[in-house]
């Protein structure tokens, strides 16, 4: 979900293009234009760097004084459902969606029970151990004997921060069958104003950033990975689409394209440079690397793209 201020900056850009039209417009919302928001709060909101539970829904657009201008319009037929009926677990998919949609509107409470803010699940999706490795032979159950295209676009670990990614990813691949092959990356930071502020380059390559890949690369002939950058989206390539390794070479990967309209497409993903779009530093980093990175487990935010 996008953050208010970028509806804001919107709405006074279009009052200050339309007050020469008519002087009048500068007083109505978007300059009198009608404009169509899409979205639902009960999904993921805005992210907020570091931040707590206010300055989050503080940055939604209800926390806006534009709200008071919008009509809410609500969508009642779930369309995923309307395409999943003819499948063997249809009625499971649909018991599942109402439940959600219990928790998302607060009429969970009445039915399952809501303590110091704690949603307690239905059994049959919860994992009674508090194992990882448990957790990863559930979701990856024939990992070292079945590791083909169809089955990990159907499977994956979601977990809301990226720290938890890379451990994750990290222990998977050591388990996935095959011989590692590393990739490092070029660290360095822009030429900055105050040449009295050196960063040695051990601590650069110790960052991890959650839109960047990681300094080291760990990858396997088989394993999954995840688009980090835009790079050719008539092809296919954008951010969020994952692929396959097929081969590694110096300066490109060969990989296969499993998700989407170009699903089976190879393609080869070079090497490019890239900077954080949002991190706290008070530099700019510019890693060159491959921008990929392990899927075995992603973000919730990230697998929705």
């Amino acid at each position: 979900m996008i953050y208010r201020y970028a509806f804001e900056a919107v709405d006074r850009i279009l009052k200050d293009l339309m007050k020469a039209v008519n002087p009048l417009l500068e007083e109505k919302p978007f300059g009198g234009k009608v404009v169509v928001f899409g979205g639902d709060f009960r999904q993921i909101l805005p992210v907020v760097i570091k931040g707590n539970r206010e300055d989050i829904v503080g940055s939604c657009l209800r926390r806006s004084i534009l709200w008071m201008h919008v009509k809410l319009l609500t969508l009642k037929i779930n369309m995923r459902l309307q395409c999943a009926k003819d499948q063997p677990d249809a009625a499971e998919q649909k018991e599942f969606a109402e439940w959600l949609l219990k928790v998302g509107e607060g009429r969970i409470s009445t039915i399952r029970g809501l303590e110091n803010n704690i949603i307690r699940l239905p059994n049959d999706i919860i994992l009674p151990s508090q194992n990882i490795n448990d957790l990863i032979n559930f979701v990856y159950s024939n990992l070292t004997t079945n590791f083909n295209p169809q089955y990990l676009v159907k499977h994956a670990i979601l977990t809301p921060k990226n720290i938890d990614v890379y451990t994750i990813n990290t222990i998977i691949m050591d388990q996935f069958p095959g011989k590692a092959v590393k990739y490092l990356s070029a660290d360095m930071i822009e030429e900055q104003a105050n040449p009295k502020h050196q960063y040695p380059i051990e601590f650069l390559n110790s960052l991890t950033i959650g839109d960047l890949p990681p300094h080291k690369l760990s990858l396997k002939i088989g394993s999954p990975i995840i688009l980090l950058r835009n790079l050719n989206p008539s092809d296919g390539l954008y951010n969020g689409t994952r692929l396959i390794c097929c081969s590694f070479q110096k300066h490109v990967i060969e990989a296969e394209i499993i998700t989407g309209k170009y699903a089976g497409l190879h393609t080869f993903i070079p090497r490019i440079t890239l900077s954080p779009s949002n991190a706290n530093l008070p530099f700019t980093l510019k890693r060159r690397q491959f921008p990929i990175q392990p899927a075995f487990a992603m973000t919730i935010n990230k697998s929705q793209r």
